[in-house]
């Protein structure tokens, strides 16, 4: 401590409260160039105006940066980023026109509707695709889930334990 306090031109240690000021001064400063930090634990809405995705907290007027809690698994960390281009993403869109996609489009809009569920007073909704082997029902889902994070990141497991799919199942908050 006293080679901080010298550094920082401090050198009368004799008087607690000359130290204690310059304390509290230097920390006011510190607080006032950065904005205070957000922790989020869970993503989704935040209140009536905000929604927590990844770390962003998107309003509408601003969207500002937020840090993830330690409590949020690693994989899902990594996989809440902005990576590729809206344009190319949108094009990819194009083949929900034909009418044998229009079940992947189901999927996909499903997935992008998922943050009005608070709008509709809905706390939260499975969807569970069915159908044969090689048909696209997990490109369609990770599609949908990719205009939130990377899809694998966002995707449940079949072999976790009970335990582990509430605690993956209470990640997203929708009220």
């Amino acid at each position: 401590m006293r080679e901080w306090l010298l550094q920082h031109a401090i050198t009368d240690f004799g008087k607690v409260s000359v130290v204690r000021t310059f304390i509290q001064d230097y920390a006011t400063m510190l607080n006032q160039q950065k904005d205070p930090d957000v922790i989020c634990e869970k993503f989704g809405w935040a209140g009536p105006a905000a929604f927590m995705l990844g770390e962003r907290e998107i309003s509408a007027d601003k969207v500002i940066p937020i840090h993830m809690a330690n409590t949020i698994p690693q994989k899902l960390k990594k996989g809440a980023h902005t990576k590729g281009e809206l344009k190319v993403w949108t094009e990819a869109t194009e083949i929900f026109q034909n009418k044998d996609y229009w079940p992947h489009a189901m999927t996909l809009l499903s997935a992008l509707g998922a943050p009005l569920f608070n709008v509709v007073n809905v706390t939260g909704a499975v969807l569970s695709l069915a159908g044969r082997s090689a048909t696209g029902k997990t490109t369609s889902a990770k599609f949908g889930l990719s205009a939130f994070a990377e899809p694998s990141s966002l995707m449940g497991s079949n072999r976790g334990t009970l335990n582990a799919k509430g605690e993956f199942l209470r990640r997203p908050k929708s009220a």
